[in-house]
């Protein structure tokens, strides 16, 4: 079922590692499923640069109006929003219109600010479905970096990224996708989130190991009851070889 998947980044991790994979700013990257051969099917709001600004810029003027209690080192600032299009085979034309009317509406959402906008077209490939073990072809999604500001708390991870908040991201999904393609984003069959991108990618590798697992131990079922009706052949020829030989006798 498609839903909304949101990691959590400290201020230093979302301005570095995750700015540039969002962006596409490396040579070369960890996952070996980016097509640089697609990178024209990428959709980038502004540039890394830009987005490293707005997030510093956004965070120091949300700690103005409300300061932080406590600001510790591994303080989390920004949400990253993966969101994936709705339905597996879908044509591009309706995933990007429905994307870029999500992305649209996130901006408009009052509780947090959005600060980098990634579509990414060039990581299309097969997996292997964790749940269902079949096949699937990945889908078009877009990662949304938002700031938190909650009123009278103002930059509190802990109290935006709620399962209310989850609700409420999957529920204004579901809204953008019946007005912009008839149909809602969540498919009714309650089946839970299976965490962020990371993980899934995680137990899709660990659903492909165990395919190739079982492919591997089948084939070598094979090989031993090849090798036993060779080793059977063998010995008929030689007993049929021996009978032709007394006959001859």
């Amino acid at each position: 079922m498609a839903s909304v998947t949101i990691q959590k980044w400290s201020t230093a991790a979302a301005c570095g590692g995750q700015v540039n994979h969002i962006y596409r700013t490396r040579e070369h990257y960890g996952n070996q499923d980016i097509d640089r051969a697609l990178a024209d099917r990428n959709e980038m709001a502004g540039t890394a640069e830009e987005a490293r600004a707005r997030i510093r810029e956004t965070i120091a003027q949300v700690d103005a109006a409300t300061p932080p209690k406590r600001v510790r080192a591994d303080r989390k600032t920004v949400a990253e929003l993966c969101i994936p299009a709705p339905r597996a085979g879908m044509s591009d034309q309706d995933a990007r219109r429905f994307l870029t009317a999500a992305c649209m509406e996130l901006v408009r959402t009052p509780g947090m600010h959005v600060v980098g906008i990634g579509l990414h077209g060039d990581e299309v490939h097969e997996y292997v479905d964790p749940d269902s073990k079949n096949r699937v072809q990945s889908r078009l999604h877009v990662h949304v970096l938002v700031v938190p500001d909650i009123p009278g708390r103002g930059c509190n991870m802990k109290s935006w990224l709620t399962k209310a908040r989850y609700k409420e991201l999957n529920q204004l999904l579901d809204r953008v996708c019946e007005r912009e393609l008839g149909y809602t984003y969540q498919n009714g069959s309650g089946q839970q989130s299976r965490g962020d991108v990371e993980r899934m990618k995680q137990r899709s590798l660990q659903a492909e190991a165990a395919e190739l697992t079982a492919k591997i131990d089948t084939m070598r079922q094979e090989a031993a009851q090849l090798d036993k009706i060779r080793q059977e052949t063998r010995q008929d020829a030689a007993r049929a070889t021996e009978a032709a030989k007394r006959a001859m006798e």
